[in-house]
């Protein structure tokens, strides 16, 4: 029985403790205007460009989740750096299910300026648009797309990123953009609004 229960937490923990690189920092600021509240709130998101199914966030209350959507789990940690080093410690972590929170058969895409693009996803060509976003675009020397805070899961931004990457290669020859400003209609009376500070290219590994 005791090695059944060492055996079980060993599985458990190679489960959780996944070692996570990132190579791209996003320093956002995100404004709910449901909330009416007129500050602007910053956001640290650390990405993968060669892995877009995980992700980290340190909120402005130090807050930290590490989104897993390889194994549907969030980490949530610590900030514990000390003398300009980044460390980060375990605190818990939970598991979802992924669903997908537009039903999206059908998205339309549209320049309404250089660099300024609409983006609309339906359930079918039949009916109304389910969620609209504008996004504002600046070259980068990479393919930094990254949906910042849309509240959408997992799912459904994928999907708009592959439809939006395949449209600009069409019309720019490649992808190689970073988005620095977007403005979402979620339908349902919620919006929101969120603008890239900065960004940088990082090398830091979470274990």
């Amino acid at each position: 029985m005791k090695k059944f229960f060492l055996l079980l937490f060993c599985f458990i923990s190679g489960f959780v403790f996944s070692q996570y690189s990132f190579n791209y920092k996003f320093l956002v600021k995100d404004y709910n205007k449901k909330t009416n509240n007129k500050d602007f709130f910053d956001t640290e998101i650390l990405i993968n460009t060669n892995e877009p199914d995980y992700f980290l966030y340190h909120y402005k209350d130090d807050e930290i989740r590490l989104f897993d959507y390889r194994k549907n789990i969030t980490i949530y940690l610590a900030d514990k750096s000390k003398n300009n080093k980044v460390i980060y410690k375990y605190l818990s972590h939970g598991g979802f299910v992924e669903r997908e929170s537009r039903e999206t058969e059908f998205i339309e895409i549209k320049e309404v300026e250089r660099d300024t693009f609409t983006i609309n996803t339906f359930k079918s060509k039949k009916e109304r648009a389910n969620f609209e976003l504008k996004v504002m675009l600046q070259k980068s020397e990479t393919d930094l797309l990254y949906l910042y805070k849309l509240d959408l899961g997992n799912i459904t931004p994928k999907k708009i990123l592959k439809a939006f990457r395949e449209k600009l290669v069409s019309l720019y020859g490649n992808s190689n953009f970073v988005i620095t400003e977007m403005e979402a209609n979620y339908k349902n009376g919620f919006s929101q609004s969120v603008k890239l500070v900065k960004y940088e290219n990082i090398n830091r590994v979470v274990k």
